[in-house]
């Protein structure tokens, strides 16, 4: 394309700008807004997607041991743990290290509240590889000889997943129609 035809479609183009400058603003208007909403909806996408597979890697399930359990039986738990499909790591928390991470998390004094005894059970945190695999692993894990209880945080799971699923669906499908506008 040489110059002299390059300069007469910019010529004509904004001679049909300034002869139609109503359906112009209108056309460029819409374009833009979809083009905006576009790209916000295609962000937003990506960071719920991110935030969700960040919260689905880092998923940690709580077993509670009962208290007279010896280090070797704590052992043997441990490993027996690790062999379960779908757990990444499996790490010990002592009596003492529980109390000292409810202290810090609080900003109450829990000595005022307490009468000298430890009451925070030492506990077993699991990493799970996959949280649809982790109602069945709760009961596997629940089941073993030395545990008292498994807290996974099935509820806020139940609730946040589809939430999360439920927006990241709606945002695709209004990307698509934007994109068909």
């Amino acid at each position: 394309m040489t110059m002299r035809s390059f300069g007469f479609f910019l010529e004509e183009t904004f001679e049909g700008i300034r002869r139609h400058s109503t359906s112009s603003l209108v056309t460029f208007t819409q374009a833009f807004i979809s083009l905006f909403l576009l790209g916000a909806m295609l962000i937003f996408i990506i960071i719920v997607n991110n935030f969700v597979s960040s919260f689905l890697n880092n998923m940690e399930m709580a077993a509670f041991l009962v208290d007279d359990l010896t280090q070797e039986q704590v052992v043997g738990l441990k490993d027996g743990i690790l062999e379960l499909p779908g757990v990444r790591e499996v790490t010990y928390v002592s009596k003492e290290q529980a109390y000292a991470i409810m202290q810090q998390r609080t900003t109450v004094d829990i000595d005022d509240l307490l009468q000298d005894e430890n009451p925070f059970p030492a506990s077993l945190k699991i990493k799970v590889t996959s949280p649809k695999r982790a109602r069945e692993l709760a009961g596997l894990v629940e089941q073993l000889e030395g545990v008292n209880d498994v807290r996974y945080g099935e509820e806020q799971l139940a609730t946040i997943l589809p939430l999360f699923y439920g927006i990241e669906m709606t945002c695709f499908f209004l990307a698509i129609v934007l994109t068909g506008v």
